[in-house]
């Protein structure tokens, strides 16, 4: 029977766990903190290690360090895993420095887990749960969970619903592409005519006269308030967009129970889907119930650890809307402090503190600091790798301090609520949206729920040149280099996430490997392959003439769209794609923004590749880098143009570019 050590100190991740592998046949010891599961490692065998990042004591990547000086060590798989904060670099470097053999993002499918253990040691039985579905996530909710798998959905652009559960009580939350959309439940307090009275567009009086009317007549209640004429069809749009809000934010208020994640649209043909911000709903659901208690135990174990800002995260940033105590605690954060020490400087405001960087970290603005002590371990695992006398006295400190403040952090907390609750109008009323927001939103949902062959429009059997192709041409709606500066932010960063899956597509279906792995995956979970789109073969000479007299009457955009059309009607036409993507750099060959330079450049390589004798797409990469002050470079692409055409103009006016740079 094959032995797993389980280092991880959430007693309810490891229960989870523990059965999941249990169940099929494998033998597992678990362990709380570093220290015990270095111990339990050296006096025992174990098969496979799964080490989560951040562990009491020591850190879970110190204990790996450790475990791979000695000789049994060197070579047993291990597994991370990591659920409160992402570094955008630390999978690779996890990999790189531990020779970590998979990295899981908490929580994660009990499946992904059997197929991810079985694949690096066997053993195992396959078994399923009655009712289970691939991918599917299950467990038991504690105080913070749903802000961490509110997380998991957004960072994994899942679509499908979030149920939670509570005896005979129940709250399903949708998600589309990451982002909540809708929810309901069956709490009587959550109906949606009592939120018209809290929220004052109705009376009392008229909430009873409604009811009566929904109990003879069976119909809706917002569309019997709208023939009483107590509220318009846009008062109630505006006030079910807060409704639905407020269901969600309460699913931050349950800590006991049960979760389900499934990956569905299923059940989204029959909702109103509404947009929601998922920095507004972390921000707000942690404020309004995550106490000085709740948090205390997510993040002291982190408090003798170095708090930064992640990398890129001022994007982010600029969407917060954070209060001036938050904002305060994020400008503390320079790398250099603990997290201890950060929140000893703003223990006047300590519950706005724990909230905040609780929340930031879950985000993705904020991260913590692993040490690599890789270079100053010298023997063996005798030498602790951090002072456990100095963790254990920080959260001791952390603790103390919480203790001392209980009075003072439960009015800070009731205070909050009560500022709050007086901006209900503020929080319910939804901005009024540009078309061209409006656009992107519809562009994003589109994209982040295909598959990555649908994103394209291409299929498994299409040629590099026409993945290409096809990336370019999704490339071009709404990318946010070319989006105007006043956009709403929410636009942008939707425009740049659609953008992003677009060429996640794109380095996916060109990369072989990626690609054949991602087909078995799409298998598995549609059962189906996606159809060669069809594809059309004529009058294309017609328009790569037009476009190229377009082209000499520096119409760049009209001759683009003709090339374009070249290319569409005959894939096998690679100069009509070469010209496609020169006319675009020739538009912007003033400001030669690095993401479209980019961009044109692939799309030529993308036909050298096939057509390496290419005359136009050589000169044209010799004209890209004489514009970048390239020559030299300039002069290899001109002599493999000559080399098709001895007696090419273009090419000759080009040398005598680079001889009036030299001279």
């Amino acid at each position: 029977m094959k032995r797993i050590l389980i280092a991880d100190d959430d007693s309810t991740h490891v229960e989870t766990v523990s059965q999941a592998l249990s169940g099929v046949g494998y033998e597992v010891k678990t362990a709380a903190d570093g220290r015990t599961a270095q111990s339990l490692f050296e006096a025992e065998k174990f098969d496979l290690l799964i080490v989560d990042v951040i562990l009491p004591v020591m850190t879970g990547a110190e204990l790996v360090q450790l475990i791979r000086m000695t000789e049994k060590g060197k070579t047993v798989p291990v597994l991370m895993t990591t659920g409160l904060f992402k570094s955008p670099g630390e999978k690779t470097h996890a990999i790189e420095r531990y020779r970590i053999s998979g990295y899981l993002t908490k929580p994660f499918p009990t499946d992904e887990l059997l197929s991810t253990v079985s694949g690096l040691i066997g053993g195992g039985v396959k078994t399923e749960k009655p009712g289970t579905v691939s991918g599917e996530i299950a467990g038991i909710i504690n105080g913070t969970t749903t802000s961490k798998l509110l997380t998991y959905v957004h960072q994994n652009r899942v679509t499908g619903i979030l149920q939670l559960e509570q005896g005979d009580y129940y709250r399903k939350i949708y998600m589309m592409g990451g982002f909540p959309v809708y929810a309901a439940s069956n709490i009587s307090g959550e109906v949606l005519g009592r939120h018209l009275v809290a929220i004052g567009l109705i009376s009392h009086a008229d909430y009873e006269r409604s009811i009566e009317t929904m109990t003879r007549t069976a119909r809706r209640q917002g569309d019997v308030l709208i023939e009483m004429g107590v509220i318009t069809s846009d008062d109630l749009y505006e006030a079910l967009r807060s409704h639905i809000r407020e269901k969600i934010l309460n699913a931050f208020g349950w800590n006991t129970g049960h979760y389900i994640l499934r990956r569905t649209d299923a059940e989204f043909g029959n909702i109103e889907v509404f947009e929601y911000d998922i920095n507004d709903i972390m921000l707000t659901g942690i404020r309004r119930f995550y106490t000085a208690d709740i948090l205390l135990p997510e993040l002291k174990r982190l408090t003798s650890l170095r708090l930064m800002k992640a990398d890129k995260s001022d994007t982010v940033i600029s969407r917060l809307s954070l209060m001036p105590a938050e904002k305060m605690t994020l400008d503390a954060v320079d790398g250099k402090l603990t997290l201890g020490e950060i929140l000893d400087r703003r223990k006047d405001r300590l519950l706005s503190a724990l909230q905040s960087i609780y929340a930031l970290l879950l985000l993705g603005v904020l991260r913590i600091h692993i040490p690599d002590r890789t270079g100053t371990a010298k023997t063996s695992s005798s030498l602790p790798p951090r002072s456990e006398g100095h963790v254990a006295a920080e959260q001791a400190r952390l603790e103390q301090m919480v203790r001392d403040q209980t009075a003072t952090l439960r009015k800070d907390f009731q205070s909050q609520l009560e500022q709050m609750d007086q901006r209900p109008a503020e929080s319910a009323k939804a901005p009024v949206k540009s078309k061209l927001a409006a656009s992107i939103h519809s562009r994003f949902v589109d994209v982040m729920k295909k598959n990555l062959f649908d994103v394209l429009g291409v299929s498994a059997s299409s040629r590099e040149v026409e993945i290409s192709a096809a990336y370019q041409r999704e490339a071009s709606k709404y990318p946010p280099f070319s989006l105007p500066r006043d956009i709403e932010p929410e636009a942008r960063q939707e425009a740049e996430e659609a953008f992003a899956r677009v060429q996640l597509a794109r380095d996916t279906l060109l990369d072989p490997e990626r690609c054949k792995q991602y087909l078995a995956e799409l298998h598995a979970l549609e059962g189906r392959t996606n159809p060669p789109p069809a594809v059309h073969a004529n009058e294309t000479e017609r328009w790569f003439a037009k476009g190229r007299d377009l082209l000499e009457q520096k119409r760049y955009m009209a001759a683009g769209e003709a090339f374009q059309k070249a290319f569409e009607l005959n894939t096998s036409e690679l100069e009509s794609y070469a010209f496609w993507a020169w006319t675009q750099y020739l538009e912007n060959r003033e400001s030669r923004p690095p993401l479209l330079c980019r961009q044109v450049t692939d799309m030529i390589d993308g036909v050298l590749r096939d057509q390496p004798g290419s005359e136009a797409a050589n000169l044209m990469r010799a004209e890209i880098a004489l514009d970048n002050g390239e020559p030299e470079t300039a002069r290899i692409w001109i002599q493999a143009a000559m080399q098709t055409n001895p007696s090419s103009a273009w090419a000759r006016e080009l040398l005598k570019r680079i001889g009036q740079l030299g001279s």
